[in-house]
């Protein structure tokens, strides 16, 4: 019984050891948004920390990422209700055409991150134009709209703050490290 034991605790500290070397995240976009976000999701998500053999969507942070996409396009319980199903460590609200609708109280009570993402500080803007712009491009044959590029800054913010944090756990230290950007 003793053997059994051991053998579920040591089973137990392995899962938990690989869960945390990955998390969830939600994006919320426009309708008929989701294939450019995702695009330019996965290739922000891809610029540090990609490697052979990869199993989850990409890698923010240091850490796998795994992310499901919801177009707003239905009511908000009902976009609430699937989005909390994907059980997310970070909800990012992308698009300028969200802003103003309250998505933010939507999420509020949950225990995930949230990030609006309705427009690009200069700074940050100039970083996209910079380095995202000409690569998104060249890997999708179109030009990146304004979700394209909220997409990949909202991907590039997670990443800086995952970093920083060494995990997407502490909601408050991920906010605070984005803070100002």
């Amino acid at each position: 019984m003793k053997r059994i034991l051991v053998a579920i605790l040591i089973w137990a500290l392995l899962a938990a050891a690989a869960f945390a070397h990955s998390f969830n995240m939600a994006m919320v976009v426009p309708a008929g948004a989701r294939v450019q976000a995702m695009q330019a999701f996965l290739l922000a998500s891809g610029e540090r920390d990609r490697h052979a053999n990869e199993e989850s969507d990409g890698h923010l942070g240091g850490l796998d990422v795994y992310v499901s996409i919801f177009e707003r396009d239905g009511n908000a319980a009902d976009l609430r209700a699937m989005v909390l199903a994907a059980e997310p460590d970070i909800i990012a609200l992308v698009g300028p055409e969200l802003q103003g609708m309250g998505l933010e109280r939507v999420f509020e009570l949950a225990s995930s991150w949230v990030l609006p993402v309705y427009s690009a500080s200069p700074r940050v803007t100039r970083e996209f134009l910079a380095a995202g712009r000409s690569r998104f491009t060249a890997q999708t044959s179109d030009q990146a709209g304004d979700v394209a590029q909220l997409s990949y800054i909202a991907a590039r913010l997670i990443d800086l703050a995952v970093r920083a944090q060494g995990a997407a756990a502490d909601t408050g230290a991920l906010e605070a490290t984005v803070e100002g950007y």
